[in-house]
C-alpha cells in the first residue's frame, strides 16, 4: 500500500482537450460563366491545378489524411445552379470518401446568373445581410437541395460568403435543420450579426470568441487575436505566420477556449495570382497540421458532426481574449511582403 506524504505536491489538474474546428472554404466565383473557359478556372480555384502541379482541394486531403486530421469542409453549391452540377460532384465525392464533414456555404454573387433568377433583382447582391430573411431562406434551400443531389444527406453547420451574414441570417438558419452557425467573425467589416455573449462568471467582459446560442443557433465565432492595440486579425493561413498560429493556440488553451475555429480556403496555398504553388504557404499549412498532430493530447480537430447542439449548454466562465507578441506581428509583416513581391 503506497501512502501519500504530506509533503508531496498533488500533480496538476489536466486541462480538457481544446476542440479544433479546421475549416476550408470550398468556392469559386461568377469571374467567368463561359464553359469554355469556367473549366480551367475551376480547376485552378478547387484543386489548385497549376503548371507546378495541384494544390488545392487533393492535396488538402492527402495531407489531412498524412496526419490523421478531421477536417470541415464549407462548400459553396449555388454555382452549380449554373455551371451543372458535375462540378459540384467533383468537389463533394473526395471529401465524403475521405470521410470529413460538409458544410454549406454561400456565395449569393452566383444569384445574378441563373436562368431564370432564383430571385429578381436589378443589380446583384453579393452578401447574405443584402437579402431579406424570407429571400434568405430561399437561397439556404437552394444551397442545400444543390448539395443534397450530390448526396451530402446531413448539413449541420452554415457560413455566409465573406462572413457577410446578419441576424436575419441566424433567425432563417433556426426555420431549417441546419443547428449551428460559424459566420460570426469580430475582426470582419462585412460581418453584421451582433455580437453573441457568453455569460461571464466574473467581472471581466463576456467573450465573443466562445461558442454560444444566438438566436436559436449554436454560433462558433471564427478564432482571432489583437496583434495591435484596436486591431483584430482572424486566424486565417493566409492571414497569419505559422508562429502567430501556433502561439494562438497554445494560448487559447492556456486560457481554457474550449474551441476554436481556424481558416483557409482551397486555392489558399497558391500564389496571388493563382498561377503557381507559393511555397510560404504550403510551408504554413503543412507545418500547422504537423503541429496539430504531434500535440494530440492537448488539442483535437473535429467536425461539425461531432458536436450535438440538443447536449449543448453556454459557457459559462470568461475566456480572455489572444494577443500576439510584437515581433510576431513584426516577422509575418515582413513575411507577407516577401510574398507580395515574390509570389505575386
Amino acid at each position: 500500500m503506497r501512502i501519500k506524504l504530506d509533503n508531496q505536491p498533488s500533480p496538476p489538474p489536466q486541462s480538457p482537450i481544446m476542440k479544433i474546428l479546421f475549416t476550408i472554404d470550398v468556392e469559386t466565383w461568377p469571374v467567368t460563366t463561359d464553359p469554355e473557359t469556367f473549366g480551367d478556372y475551376f480547376e485552378r480555384c478547387i484543386f489548385g491545378r497549376v503548371g507546378d502541379g495541384a494544390w488545392g482541394l487533393s492535396y488538402q486531403l492527402d495531407i489531412f489524411r498524412q496526419y490523421d486530421l478531421q477536417a470541415v469542409f464549407f462548400v459553396e453549391p449555388l454555382f452549380a445552379g449554373v455551371m451543372g452540377l458535375g462540378f459540384l460532384e467533383r468537389i463533394v465525392s473526395p471529401i465524403l470518401a475521405a470521410g470529413h464533414d460538409i458544410q454549406l456555404h454561400t456565395h449569393p454573387e452566383w444569384l445574378s446568373q441563373y436562368t431564370p433568377p432564383l430571385l429578381p433583382s436589378k443589380t446583384p447582391r453579393h452578401r447574405m445581410h443584402d437579402y431579406a430573411e424570407g429571400e434568405q431562406v430561399e437561397i439556404i434551400e437552394q444551397g442545400l437541395k444543390l448539395l443534397k443531389k450530390c448526396g451530402v444527406d446531413q448539413v449541420q453547420a452554415f457560413r455566409a460568403g465573406s462572413f457577410g451574414a446578419d441576424d436575419n441570417t441566424l433567425k432563417t438558419l433556426s426555420q431549417t435543420a441546419i443547428t449551428m452557425d460559424s459566420s460570426f467573425n469580430p475582426g470582419y467589416p462585412e460581418c453584421r450579426i451582433t455580437p453573441p455573449r457568453s455569460s461571464s462568471s466574473n467581472s471581466a467582459p463576456p467573450s465573443p470568441w466562445q461558442p454560444v446560442r444566438h438566436h436559436g443557433i449554436l454560433e462558433f465565432p471564427m478564432g482571432g487575436f489583437s496583434d495591435w492595440p484596436g486591431h483584430t486579425r482572424h486566424l486565417q493561413l493566409t492571414a497569419v505566420s505559422t508562429a502567430e498560429m501556433t502561439g494562438m493556440i497554445e494560448q487559447a488553451y492556456e486560457k481554457k477556449w474550449r474551441y476554436l475555429v481556424i481558416l483557409s480556403h482551397s486555392f489558399e496555398l497558391l500564389n496571388r495570382s493563382r498561377s503557381r504553388k507559393d511555397p510560404i504557404m504550403v510551408r504554413r499549412f503543412e507545418a500547422l497540421c504537423q503541429f496539430l498532430a504531434n500535440n494530440r493530447q492537448r488539442f483535437q480537430t473535429i467536425g461539425f458532426a461531432d458536436i450535438d447542439p440538443q447536449a449543448w449548454s453556454n459557457d459559462t466562465a470568461c475566456h480572455p481574449p489572444l494577443t500576439s507578441h510584437p515581433l510576431r506581428t513584426l516577422h509575418r509583416m515582413g513575411e507577407q511582403l516577401f510574398r507580395r513581391v515574390y509570389a505575386p
